[in-house]
């Protein structure tokens, strides 16, 4: 019989330098419920990192490894030293990877550490839909897919590539129902004590420094990449203007995120001539309020992973317009946890924001059939016994 405290001892890794984006978040969640439940976990990132400054902040303890660039190529200097170091020093059994670029420095790490006797294991989480190259794949014990699509993908390969990976297994995005859920019913008693337009009014000016007009608060939680299909904030944009100047009905639309494109989107905005309704917040970690003060949220992304921010929008019954033909339709079920606008179409878009606009009764339905359809297929303790089984099958001989 298994000893009932079959703990792991795993090491996290996630190596990206920049701003806190989904893979970063899901992380941090990953780290902290492996603790909950008692697993010996090791967090390695890049020094000096946006996920370095955000888990001092979270007071978690972490190794770091340092960087340098060259011609825009990112060198780990001491990498592979250092995933040796701590899986001898803590006695590893899992290497847990979160960017594919960290595969071919943990398989590095793993035939040395094999000379010692120490048979360890690497596993991947795969975050986006894109093709990955075949030589990240080779010597991978198992990969997570954080939707079923790309499960799908690999498991094709897995076969056609004879690449001998032993699990591959869709596990949705761990996220903390818990925060959200609080906040939810800690928010609604406040809520009753005041005037609901001048309480939403209220947070947006003491936070952001913005005035909203007394319209309906759509919000977009993404931050924004180079790649502006990714995302896809125009189209969002163009159809704000649609709403606007040709259905006559404007709202506010409210940007939380960063990054490279943002400067664009807001020369977008202004030839548009949407500027006074269309608010860039940044980056910040106010997401619970963002999304409650939202009457609804709209995601115009091409590609997607499976966002933890579906999960944390319906936590707060605020229902989500995302496009169809991503992984975006294994949370948002048209007419009934929200709304589906056909891909790249900005007339499609603008027809379904408008839906929501005219029917609050649809926007209050949606956002509590959503709420029950995540937390009954996508809660934590699901999610982390499929992960404790994966981990299971992985080291089993």
């Amino acid at each position: 019989m298994k000893n009932y405290i079959d703990k792991k001892r795993i090491l996290l890794i996630n190596s990206a330098p920049g701003i806190i984006g989904g893979s970063e978040a899901y992380t941090i969640t990953l780290y902290n419920n492996l603790i909950k439940k008692g697993h010996q976990t090791n967090f390695l990132v890049s020094k000096n990192s946006c996920l370095s400054k955000k888990l001092l902040e979270l007071n978690i303890k972490h190794y770091t490894f340092n960087t340098f660039e060259i011609f825009k190529t990112q060198f780990r200097l001491f990498f592979v030293k250092k995933i040796i170091k701590i899986c001898r020093s803590e006695n590893i059994q899992i290497i847990h990877c979160n960017i594919h670029r960290e595969i071919p420095y943990a398989r590095a790490a793993v035939k040395k550490l094999l000379k010692n006797n120490l048979d360890i294991k690497i596993v991947l989480t795969r975050h986006i839909p894109q093709k990955l190259k075949t030589k990240y794949l080779q010597d991978t014990n198992g990969i997570i897919c954080v939707n079923p699509q790309i499960e799908k993908e690999f498991q094709e390969r897995n076969k056609l590539e004879n690449l001998k990976i032993k699990d591959i297994t869709f596990i949705p995005p761990l996220f903390d129902e818990e925060k959200f859920l609080n906040f939810h019913a800690n928010i609604k008693n406040q809520k009753k004590m005041q005037n609901k337009q001048e309480f939403k009014k209220l947070f947006f000016k003491k936070n952001f420094n913005i005035n909203i007009k007394d319209l309906p608060v759509i919000c977009t939680i993404a931050n924004m990449p180079k790649n502006i299909d990714h995302k896809n904030h125009p189209i969002l944009l163009k159809a704000i203007n649609k709403l606007i100047y040709e259905k006559n009905k404007p709202v506010n639309l409210v940007l939380a995120g960063d990054g490279p494109l943002k400067n664009y989107l807001q020369e977008l905005a202004l030839n548009l001539k949407i500027q006074d309704y269309v608010h860039f917040l940044g980056f910040t970690d106010k997401i619970s309020q963002i999304l409650y003060f939202s009457d609804f949220k709209v995601l115009p992304s091409k590609q997607e992973g499976l966002p933890i921010v579906l999960f944390e929008a319906a936590c707060l019954e605020t229902p989500v317009i995302g496009a169809t033909e991503t992984s975006l339709t294994n949370v948002i079920k048209h007419n009934q946890t929200g709304l589906l606008f056909e891909q790249d179409n900005i007339d499609s878009l603008t027809t379904q924001i408008e839906k929501l606009i005219d029917n609050p009764d649809l926007v209050t339905r949606f956002g509590q059939n959503a709420k029950d359809f995540v937390l009954q297929n996508f809660s934590t303790s699901i999610n982390m016994n499929k992960l404790e089984i994966f981990y299971n099958k992985i080291l089993s001989n």
